[in-house]
């Protein structure tokens, strides 16, 4: 992904998502010197940032990847597509599932993982995605 965002309300990213009460957020944004990486997470309405301000070089492409495994699930980026560094800690991936939100809302149509990008300030900032691989392993 190439991105280059000019403020905290420019995002884009990996996003694993159940619905728009409940989803998990990899992204890069605008930092106080720089871009910076968050993940941020909506459970049942409820906003929270499980990393947040990890700063990477501007203008280089970015690669991010998410692993699930059973009931977790664990984001990861690279600046050169061959070393991966962990973004956060390992998340519950059991809460992007049917029956974690049974429990808690309305069932939707399951699990995605995909790209974003939001402007939030309306100023046409768009990121450039040169692929989306998904792989069973």
């Amino acid at each position: 992904m190439e991105f280059t965002p000019a403020s905290f309300r420019h995002m884009a990213g990996l996003i694993c998502i159940y619905n728009a009460e409940n989803w998990m957020y990899a992204h890069l944004t605008g930092g106080e010197t720089g871009p910076v990486l968050n993940v941020l997470v909506c459970d049942n309405k409820k906003l929270s940032y499980t990393i947040e301000g990890v700063a990477v070089p501007s203008k280089i492409p970015l690669y991010f990847a998410v692993e699930v495994n059973r009931d977790t699930l664990q984001f990861s980026f690279s600046i050169n597509s061959t070393e991966w560094r962990p973004l956060g800690k390992a998340l519950p991936a059991d809460h992007l599932s049917d029956e974690y939100i049974e429990k808690n809302g309305l069932v939707f149509t399951g699990s995605f993982v995909g790209i974003c990008c939001q402007d939030f300030d309306d100023q046409s900032v768009f990121a450039d995605f040169d692929f989306f691989s998904y792989q069973e392993k």
